[in-house]
C-alpha cells in the first residue's frame, strides 16, 4: 500500500460537527479524490463516530495511538493547536502541512474580554506562540482567502520564512502559502419536496422571510 496522508483536528468528529471538522473533512476527501496523496486518514484527537466512504475516520486519543497512524505517512495536515498538544510533532520528519485557516489570535481580542485585561493578555501571546511554532515548522501552509494571505505572509516574513529559499522555491511563494477556500461537500443539496421549517415551527407562513446562520453565535455579534 502506498503511503497514507493523515489530517488530524483537535475536534469530535461525527454526524454533528463543529466548522474546524468539517473542515478537516472536507480537506480530507479533496485529497482522497485526487488521489497523489495515497490512501487518506482522517484522525480526531477527541473523538470519532462517523464513518465516510472515501476516507478512513478514526480516533487517536494518545501521543502513543498518533504516533502509530503517523509511522511512515506521506504526509500530515494539522488545524488548531494540535501542535500544542502533540508536541513532538514538531521534530518528526514528516512533512507537515499546517491548516492556518482559522486565525484564533484574533478571535480572542474579544472572546477573551470577559476574562480581565491580564488573563486577556497572556491568552492571546500564546494563541500568536502556537501559531508562530506551527508556521516556524510547516513545510506548507493553508489559508482561506486571499485577504487571509496577506495577514499569514506577514506572519511568515517576521518569522524569518520569507527567504531566499521559499523565494527561490516560488517566486509568488505559493510553495509555502497556499489558498484554499473552507470546504463544504460537494454532493448536490437534496431536492426540495416540502418546507420542513416552516412544517415543524406553528405561526411561519410562506411570506415570512426565513434567515439560516450557518455558523455559531457569538458574543461579539452583538452590535
Amino acid at each position: 500500500m502506498s503511503p497514507r496522508t493523515v489530517v488530524v483536528t483537535a475536534e469530535p468528529v461525527g454526524e454533528i460537527m463543529a466548522g474546524p471538522a468539517i473542515r478537516a473533512l472536507e480537506l480530507a476527501r479533496a485529497v482522497a479524490r485526487d488521489g497523489r496523496g495515497g490512501p487518506v486518514t482522517l484522525l480526531s484527537l477527541h473523538s470519532a463516530t462517523r464513518r465516510d466512504p472515501e476516507v478512513t475516520v478514526s480516533a487517536a486519543t494518545s501521543a502513543v495511538e498518533l504516533r502509530s497512524a503517523v509511522a511512515g505517512a506521506r504526509a500530515v495536515v494539522v488545524q488548531g493547536d494540535v501542535l500544542g498538544l502533540q508536541p513532538w510533532l514538531v521534530d518528526h520528519p514528516v512533512p507537515l502541512v499546517v491548516d492556518a485557516y482559522d486565525p484564533y489570535h484574533l478571535e480572542q481580542l474579544e472572546q477573551s474580554r470577559p476574562s480581565g485585561e491580564a488573563a486577556r493578555r497572556a491568552v492571546v501571546r500564546d494563541c500568536v506562540r502556537s501559531l508562530s511554532t506551527q508556521f516556524a515548522r510547516a513545510d506548507l501552509v493553508l489559508c482561506a482567502s486571499p485577504r487571509q494571505r496577506a495577514l499569514w505572509l506577514g506572519h511568515l516574513a517576521a518569522l524569518g520564512r520569507v527567504n531566499p529559499v521559499t523565494y527561490d522555491d516560488s517566486p509568488d511563494l505559493a510553495r509555502l502559502l497556499a489558498v484554499v477556500p473552507f470546504g463544504v461537500s460537494a454532493d448536490a443539496p437534496p431536492a426540495r419536496d416540502r418546507s420542513a421549517l416552516r412544517d415543524a415551527v406553528p405561526g411561519l407562513t410562506e411570506d415570512d422571510v426565513l434567515l439560516v446562520w450557518g455558523g455559531g453565535v457569538y458574543e461579539w455579534f452583538d452590535p
